[in-house]
């Protein structure tokens, strides 16, 4: 005796998540102005880390030109990294991917110069390496006069 196996022969609509759609109506009641404004500038996620004396900024920033998108900068002891990813399509699709101006700003210890950086871009991970100054090169004598 032989077993039959039930097929289907219609294909049923694939199965669709309400989250989607709830999150377009989300979207539908929030101001358009105040998302421009808030999407305008994205974050930048990073890592910090100590390495061999150094301290290692890690910057997450795939698809990225580092020759013409990226600018990291040192002004008043604010480490800044500023980038831009433009999106190119030809037609409408999904995509969840964070386009436009992308800007991170963190403090660095006290003391460190330009001089004291170097920055490396491998695999979408930009790296910034920042020689940390010894306590006796932060350290600086202030000669005291005696008034008359």
């Amino acid at each position: 005796m032989s077993t039959v196996t039930p097929t289907r022969l219609i294909a049923e609509p694939p199965l669709r998540a309400p989250l989607p759609s709830l999150i377009s109506w989300l979207d539908s009641l929030w101001p358009a102005e105040l998302d421009l404004a808030l999407r305008a500038t994205h974050g930048i996620r990073v890592e910090e880390l100590s390495r061999d004396g150094e301290f290692i900024l890690r910057a997450e920033l795939p698809g990225i030109d580092v020759d013409k998108d990226l600018e990291v900068s040192l002004s008043g002891g604010v480490l800044t990294i500023e980038a831009v990813r433009e999106e190119s399509t030809d037609e409408e699709h999904h995509s969840e991917f964070h386009y436009g101006r992308f800007r991170r700003s963190l403090m660095l210890p006290s003391g460190v110069q330009p001089s004291d950086l170097s920055a490396s871009y491998e695999d979408g991970i930009l790296e910034i390496s920042v020689h940390l100054p010894s306590e006796s090169e932060q350290r600086q004598s202030i000669p005291v006069t005696r008034g008359e």
